[in-house]
């Protein structure tokens, strides 16, 4: 291996070791959510979802029976987290698994941007795994307080228009974050063929080099 490569692998390998040592879990988390964002579309995409939903979105949000109409929504999106984030730990133990040897090796070679592709790929696991297990708990937590309120609850000390608008805002940064981590799996199923794929290169190189040996 030549000399730049290894100072290569070295830098990637150090930049990984101090994400590790030198920042808390809430700082990795955000940084994964700012390296997902600059990926190209993802704004834009949920921004389009969001816009082609407003009309359903107020209709929820104004409606006088706010609560019995969110609840269902709410027990849907618990059921596919619950099944996506089965099959993200499941991936993720996949990824580990490839990550070996000369595979390892292209990882840490080839960046995307600033990162290695291990680190980029790492990032983007992680990311994906704590947010769907943020919405569970999110969900859980909505489920136990819908179902113990009153079908025509609000907020007293306010008039029924700013309830409804403020239900209506609360109820689009739900859906945004559900939209936004659909938009993760496909970024997931997309790193995991990346993934495949090196692997697959990798290995293929490494038998042609000790077949020439």
């Amino acid at each position: 291996m030549k000399n730049k490569d290894i100072n290569k692998i070295k830098k990637n390998a150090n930049d990984l070791l101090d994400e590790i040592y030198k920042y808390n879990f809430l700082y990795v988390f955000i940084k994964s959510i700012r390296h997902s964002l600059k990926k190209n579309n993802v704004i834009t995409s949920i921004l389009i979802t969001i816009l082609a939903l407003i009309l359903v979105l107020i209709k929820i949000g104004y409606s006088k029976d706010t609560i019995s109409k969110f609840l269902p929504v709410v027990d849907v999106s618990n059921s596919i987290a619950l099944v996506m984030f089965g099959a993200i730990i499941m991936g993720y133990t996949i990824f580990q698994a490839l990550a070996q040897g000369p595979t390892l090796k292209e990882f840490l070679l080839n960046n995307e941007s600033d990162k290695s592709q291990f680190h980029s790929y790492n990032l983007s696991f992680f990311n994906t795994t704590v947010l769907y297990l943020f919405i569970i708990i999110i969900n859980y937590i909505l489920i136990i307080f819908l179902k113990s309120i009153p079908e025509n609850w609000y907020l007293i000390y306010l008039n029924n228009d700013i309830n409804n608008f403020i239900a209506t805002i609360l109820i689009s940064i739900y859906f945004l974050v559900n939209v936004y981590s659909l938009l993760e799996v496909k970024s997931f199923i997309f790193n995991l063929y990346k993934c495949f794929s090196i692997n697959a290169v990798a290995n293929t190189i490494d038998l042609i080099e000790k077949d020439d040996k």
